[in-house]
């Protein structure tokens, strides 16, 4: 190829092996390395005649010496005719060659980077359900689409699925090496029951990660971050649940549940967002809804955390 006037040679192909070999071949005698000296000088030209004097060479072995210069492309030939004869002059060429020799040796850096997306629980999509209630400033709300929703801190449901959306332009632009999500639920018992049991299935884009059986509603204590006004006759508290997913398989609390779902069947570059839904299944043995808490109620300061987890690339040559 060429690049700024310079025809650029590499030894990794061989179709430049040709032109490298004459080139090598050109340069290996003094006598040659010379003529390309006195090249680079004014006035960039002579005659064979000037040439020969100049070497105090044969016009014969000049010859020769251009010969192989030129096969190199290393200088060109013009021809002048004046009023007696035809005269050869030799002049440099105007461009250089660059190859290598041996080839660069790639440090491929890898980190792990971490996209974390932060939703309030009362940001969600959507809910399929019979009854969802969310508390807001001590206040009791049903309306489920009210923009009012958005600053709910507890939201409960005796049975029903609901569906939050995140963004996945990081899947489509990095090597995704893992999704996870955390969140603070528990079951759902009128005022709480500590041995109220529910199954609980946690959907990405569709395809179904894991089930967590909830072994209670908890009211045993208050919540660590309750406000005072939350009677303590009702829910409290919940516990975090951590789902994850990588090429290994599926996670739950950090121990595999599932090698059938991997990251690959989640299809998370797909579309304009990735879908979390979950809830009841309408098969599940203990259907006993759910309580969800915001960072302002239970024990643990936090909404539902999403993560995609990634890997940054930086090659060192």
């Amino acid at each position: 190829m060429k690049l700024e006037n310079t025809t650029v040679l590499d030894i990794e192909n061989e179709e430049d092996f040709d032109k490298i070999s004459l080139i090598c071949d050109a340069l290996r005698d003094k006598k040659r390395l010379k003529i390309l000296k006195l090249l680079q000088s004014p006035p960039y030209k002579y005659s064979t005649r000037e040439l020969s004097n100049k070497f105090q060479m044969p016009v014969s072995t000049l010859v020769h010496h251009l010969d192989v210069l030129e096969k190199a492309h290393l200088i060109s030939t013009r021809y002048r005719n004046d009023s007696k004869k035809e005269s050869k002059f030799i002049q440099r060429r105007s461009g250089n060659f660059y190859f290598t020799v041996y080839k660069a040796i790639k440090k491929v850096y890898s980190t792990q980077m971490t996209d974390a997306q932060t939703m309030p629980i009362g940001s969600y999509a959507d809910f399929e359900g019979d009854t969802l209630t969310y508390i807001i400033n001590n206040r009791e709300h049903h309306n489920l689409f009210s923009p009012e929703r958005f600053q709910a801190q507890l939201l409960f449901t005796p049975r029903g699925i609901i569906e939050y959306h995140f963004g996945n332009s990081i899947a489509k632009t990095k090597k995704i090496t893992g999704v996870s999500f955390s969140l603070e639920i528990c079951s759902e018992f009128p005022f709480y029951d500590n041995s109220h049991q529910s199954d609980i299935t946690f959907w990405l884009n569709g395809v179904e990660l894991t089930t967590y059986r909830c072994d209670g509603d908890y009211g045993d204590r208050r919540g660590n971050l309750n406000p005072y006004w939350w009677p303590s006759i009702n829910t409290q508290y919940g516990k975090i649940v951590n789902v994850s997913v990588n090429e290994q398989g599926t996670f739950l609390n950090g121990i595999l549940y599932s090698d059938r779902v991997t990251l690959k069947r989640l299809k998370l570059s797909d579309g304009n967002k990735i879908s979390l839904k979950f809830g009841n299944k309408n098969t599940a043995e203990f259907p006993g809804g759910f309580n969800l808490f915001g960072k302002e109620f239970g024990d643990y300061p936090q909404d539902i955390i999403f993560q995609l987890h990634y890997q940054e690339e930086e090659t060192d040559v």
